[in-house]
Parts: C-alpha cells; structure tokens; sequence
C-alpha cells in the first residue's frame, strides 16, 4: 500500500492518547492496538459514545459482534 508510510509517520507524530491515533492504527491494519487504545480513552472518558462507537466498530472487525453490541448497550 502507497499510502502506509505516509500513515507510519502520521502515527509517530499523533499524541498517544488520541482518537486520531485509533483511525490511525486501524488504516495500518494493527486492529488490536487500536483496541486496546480505545479501551484505554474510554476509561478516562466513560459516557463518550463517539468512542463507544468506535470501540464497537473496531470489535466487529475483529469477529467480535456480541462484544460490540455489549459495548453500545446504554
């Protein structure tokens, strides 16, 4: 993929904790760090759906559509 260096070097520049870093790390096809860093954020930030959202849809790419659905459950 052309576009995955240019993506590495964004990744290194993007603060850690970030969103952007999640959107980051799923282009560059690392699902499971993008997971673990949206488990992360949403510990700090418990009711923020946008990343609930997040979280779930990272989960369905992994095969992991029950865990999702918990995730949006109010």
């Amino acid at each position: 993929r052309a576009a995955r260096p240019w993506l590495e070097r964004a990744l290194a520049q993007t603060p850690r904790l970030s969103k952007a870093r999640i959107e980051l790390l799923e282009q560059l096809d690392r699902k499971k760090e993008a997971v673990a860093l949206v488990e992360e954020l949403r510990t700090q930030s418990p009711g923020d759906r946008n990343l609930a959202v997040i979280h779930a849809r990272l989960l369905i790419a992994n095969g992991q559509p029950g865990r999702a659905q918990q995730v949006l459950q109010p």
